[in-house]
């Protein structure tokens, strides 16, 4: 796992799973551990969880997880659609 050294190689794959730790935080988790609430759904638990956890040299393709997290998404909430955010004036 991530430590929170600066003296980390800035790379692709250490955005990759800071991306998903901050996914983690949001959905309410503990970001040193990936760990969610139980009310999220396992299938996107796991793909989250095994960003956030995984190893500078893991290779992971941003596009792969993408899509990857479109095919979970759809399955549990069904297809995109737009939904206008109306701001006060």
């Amino acid at each position: 796992p991530w430590s929170g050294s600066s003296r980390l190689n800035r790379t692709a794959q250490l955005d990759l799973a800071m991306s998903a730790r901050c996914m983690v935080t949001i959905l309410g988790g503990d970001p040193s551990t990936a760990s969610m609430p139980a009310g999220v759904p396992a299938k996107l638990a796991g793909i989250i969880r095994q960003t956030a956890l995984s190893r500078a040299d893991a290779g992971q393709s941003a596009w792969a997880i993408r899509e990857e997290l479109g095919r979970i998404a759809g399955e549990l909430f069904g297809p995109p659609q737009f939904m206008p955010i109306v701001m006060p004036a």
